[in-house]
């Protein structure tokens, strides 16, 4: 999460707006390789 901040939020033809962000996480083993889950962050274009 603190990358999609610090490294990609930056450099992005986006901005944050004042909202909620969402993070899911699936069932399973977290520390697999395949492992997935989503963070959903307000955006909108700049």
């Amino acid at each position: 999460m603190e990358k999609i901040y610090s490294e990609w939020l930056p450099q992005a033809n986006y901005e944050l707006i004042d909202d909620y962000a969402i993070e899911l996480y699936t069932e399973g083993n977290n520390q697999s390789n395949d492992y997935q889950s989503e963070v959903w962050i307000p955006v909108r274009a700049k």
